[in-house]
């Protein structure tokens, strides 16, 4: 094996013991960490002729998977490609608040709109306010795939492609979605 751990030393990491004799790299953030491993998860050792790793991002305080990459190389896995992955992926948790959620769910909303006819966006409206207080149909659904107006609006809101696997991108895109459909999409 080259030995790279200067590389992953410079780059933040140190060798953490996950459990029993496994080991990772690992890298500690604001609110999440980041772990590197082989492809079975049980070491930090990535050799030149491996040819895939593991890299996990999880919350700080809970552990949560906030997401998994799985690299396979080609050429080769090395630890720098690992630890460019890595870093890719600290970048995945999403700091959001209300005024990001109201920029979104307004984005949404004007998608949908430009989707479907205003008639059917009347519809939908109606539909909605049918439902029993607390559900969580929207029937936008019923006129267009309404995911895709949401995701291309929550890459315009955030500049990233939202990952739904990743609780604060999920919690974001459930809040917009709520708030749209609470203000009638802003209609």
């Amino acid at each position: 094996m080259t030995n790279h751990l200067d590389t992953a030393k410079a780059a933040g990491f140190t060798i953490v013991q996950t459990g029993g004799s496994c080991t990772a790299w690992r890298k500690d953030y604001a609110d999440h960490y980041v772990l590197i491993t082989n492809s079975d998860g049980t070491d930090h050792e990535l050799a030149d002729n491996s040819d895939s790793y593991l890299v996990g991002a999880y919350e700080l305080s809970t552990g949560d998977e906030l997401g998994m990459l799985v690299g396979d190389a080609s050429p080769l896995a090395t630890i720098e490609r690992a630890l460019e992955a890595a870093e890719g992926l600290a970048t995945v948790a999403l700091e959001w608040d209300t005024k990001l959620a109201i920029r979104l769910a307004k984005l949404f909303s004007e998608k949908v709109q430009i989707d479907l006819t205003a008639r059917q966006v009347r519809e939908m409206i109606y539909r909605n306010k049918c439902e029993p207080e607390g559900s969580n149909v929207c029937h936008s659904h019923d006129f267009c795939d309404a995911n895709m107006p949401m995701a291309e609006a929550f890459k315009e809101a955030t500049g990233r492609e939202p990952m739904l696997n990743v609780d604060s991108h999920n919690k974001l895109w459930t809040a917009a979605w709520d708030i749209a459909k609470a203000a009638d999409f802003f209609i």
